[in-house]
């Protein structure tokens, strides 16, 4: 079942208010692809009104104010709230770029008076019939919805132009939070400690968190100061997330100085015995005076937050104070139930996190996440015709070995409308997104046979002549395959682009950072919680392996526009474009056979086998390592390898290890 994107919050209770809710709820079920948005003030503003009136959002439509009563109360509610938005649009920097509410209330908003016994016709009101024509202002009802609901945008001399360019719509794209991402972030959750989000890749679950902590953090401002950590399982996820907070804090205008290490602290989820602020592991060791234990293979976060729940249980409940007032998460599917007992254990107040319910699409299904609070599944990176063809490709959906399956329920938590039809067989359709207002490229997927130099430049030739103001960091060249004969390509590859297209050419597994003026080329292991417009995907052929295919499914869904997808061996490129092609005329996948219980039961005991041979030692860090800057010579690996291990930093900073390899070959 597809729910409804409504959502409603009302200060107060009033029959009014409980009936404008329920024949509103009833539009939304029957438009469960609209947003739409209850409110009897703007939130995120401590402010109520005396009058019983509700604001009606909904995107492309006037905004709707409703009162029971056409008095001079209900003309002093509207006013009160135009004064409210005009005071956010100054702090947000709004006003510039969309003018003062005399300029186009008249244009843009509704009053509807409702007396006892009128019939409430939504249809009328929001429905499709209803709709602005004007393309300006259906950005400024946008930008205005931002305010409205906190989802703040940065705007500049061409807010409300509309060029009609797809590259430059996705550059001046207007965010705004639907239904279940408000939830997140305004139910006050006031019983529970334990808040968790789970969503595909690009439902924004990062950017909540983000929200989240301006909120907490901005909470010292006045109250007795927070101490806040944000962790992850990944060394450069942490580092990107702590590069962004001074950019997100000051466009949320957060006024007070961050306090790194004091207040806030961002850091992976271990760290390093030398340094305490390194990790939450260490940290909690130092501050508990409890026992590091270095990483080697074997050691997993299973084993260490084992014995740091030991210690702290040990800890006689009188000399025991929780040492953070709140923890956020992000990417907790990679962490074990255990880490989560021990967050709660040292957080005084709340843990939030998130999770990609489809990050692994070879998770086992017994452990999956329970007790979620919010479940996001409307996906606005990706086309959903491209995330339907990486979900058919990857989990193979139309082969006769599948790789993984899920039941009903589970599609449906994915985002995925089920039809059982005949034969033993069921199709899964995708409600469509309006990313760009309604604009997407004629094909959101490519598959070409050939993976030359000449293939690779052909595509950006046409690139360039389709959309003339693209940018070289605008697309990524992604290598799917694992063998070292990918850095002689890459090596080529770059030349020939320098030299063909004039763009030059930023490699992700030697920078670990994108720049819009450079083409990002890299290999799968750089480019988590990236995204593009234009992604090229080379492969030599698909292989029917399960990492590989996660691989692939991963990569081929970070892109805004289109996913270009070049296969050397080309014998099974046409079944592949048919694949594509179904899906995109369907809008949906279609004719899936569904596994009998011996299939199941195969699939269930590979994924076990699968999940158990995952951990990954130092060794195979480093080897990792070695092979993707293309460094062969034992001697020199051993020589390396040693240095590291004296080095004074984490021995899994890949960043660090990267810059001292460099360094040390320069100086040989």
């Amino acid at each position: 079942m597809i729910r409804p994107n409504i959502y409603s919050h009302v200060s107060k209770d009033s029959s009014f208010y409980d009936r404008v809710e329920r024949s509103l709820k009833i539009f939304s079920r029957l438009h469960p692809d609209q947003l739409i948005f209850c409110l009897s003030a703007p939130l995120g503003i401590d402010t109520t009104y005396t009058y019983d009136g509700l604001l009606i959002l909904s995107p492309s439509h006037k905004i709707i104010f409703i009162g029971n009563n056409n008095d001079d109360a209900f003309s002093e509610f509207v006013e009160d709230v135009f004064d409210d938005l005009s005071s956010l649009s100054k702090k947000y920097n709004y006003q510039k770029y969309i003018g003062r509410p005399r300029e186009w209330k008249d244009r843009i908003t509704n009053k509807i008076v409702v007396e006892e016994g009128d019939e409430l016709n939504f249809e009328e009101y929001i429905g499709e019939d209803t709709k602005i024509a004007s393309s300006k202002d259906i950005r400024l009802v946008k930008y205005l919805i931002s305010l409205f609901t906190g989802s703040i945008n940065r705007l500049d001399d061409r807010a409300l132009e509309d060029e009609g360019n797809l590259l430059d719509e996705i550059r001046r794209r207007i965010v705004l939070f639907d239904a279940d991402q408000t939830r997140f972030l305004y139910n006050s959750y006031a019983v529970k400690t334990f808040i968790s989000v789970q969503g595909l890749s690009g439902t924004g679950k990062t950017e909540l968190l983000l929200h989240k902590l301006r909120e907490i953090y901005s909470q010292n401002e006045s109250e007795t100061e927070n101490k806040i950590f944000f962790t992850c399982h990944n060394i450069a996820l942490s580092h990107e997330i702590k590069a962004r907070i001074p950019d997100f804090f000051n466009k949320m205008k957060v006024s007070r100085q961050i306090e790194w290490n004091k207040a806030l602290w961002v850091a992976h989820a271990w760290g390093g015995r030398r340094n305490p602020n390194s990790g939450l592991y260490s940290y909690i060791c130092d501050t508990y005076n409890l026992p590091f234990i270095q990483y080697r293979h074997g050691v997993t976060y299973d084993i260490i937050y084992s014995e740091i729940k030991k210690g702290l249980d040990n800890i006689p409940p009188k000399k025991f104070a929780p040492c953070f007032d709140y923890i956020l998460i992000d990417e907790n599917q990679d962490f074990p139930e255990v880490f989560f007992e021990v967050c709660k254990k040292i957080t005084r107040k709340k843990v939030y996190t998130s999770g990609d319910v489809f990050q692994n699409i070879f998770y086992q299904s017994q452990k999956r996440p329970k007790g979620v609070d919010i479940s996001l599944n409307r996906c606005y990176r990706t086309d959903p015709r491209t995330l339907m063809f990486a979900h058919t490709l990857g989990l193979g959906l139309k082969e006769d070995i599948r790789y993984n399956w899920f039941e009903r329920n589970e599609w449906e938590l994915f985002g995925y409308k089920v039809s059982y039809t005949r034969n033993n067989t069921m199709s899964l359709q995708r409600l469509p997104i309006n990313r760009f207002d309604g604009q997407e490229p004629e094909e959101s997927v490519v598959i070409e046979c050939g993976t030359s130099l000449k293939s690779v430049c052909d595509i950006l030739h046409k690139l360039k002549e389709d959309y003339p103001n693209i940018k070289p960091g605008d697309v990524a060249i992604i290598m799917i395959d694992d063998d070292k004969d990918i850095y002689g390509y890459m090596d080529g590859l770059s030349l020939k682009i320098q030299s063909e297209i004039g763009w030059n050419v930023l490699r992700g597994h030697e920078d670990k950072h994108t720049d819009e003026n450079m083409l990002y080329l890299t290999n799968t292991n750089n480019v988590k919680g990236l995204e593009f417009p234009f992604v090229i995907c080379i492969t030599s052929k698909i292989i029917n392996e399960a990492f590989y295919r996660n691989k692939l499914y991963t990569m081929l869904t970070r892109s805004f526009l289109i996913t270009y997808l070049l296969i050397k061996d080309g014998s099974n490129v046409e079944m592949l474009r048919n694949i594509y092609s179904d899906i995109s005329k369907n809008r949906a996948i279609c004719d899936i056979k569904i596994p009998d219980t011996e299939e199941k039961d195969r699939i269930r005991h590979a994924l076990v086998s699968q999940n158990e041979s995952k951990i990954e030692s130092w060794e195979d860090f480093m080897s990792k390592i070695f092979a993707e800057m293309g460094i062969q010579d034992q001697g020199l690996i051993k020589k390396l390898k040693e240095l590291i291990l004296f080095m004074n930093f984490d021995k899994f900073d890949e960043e660090k290890i990267r810059k001292c390899i460099k360094a040390n070959i320069e100086m040989m």
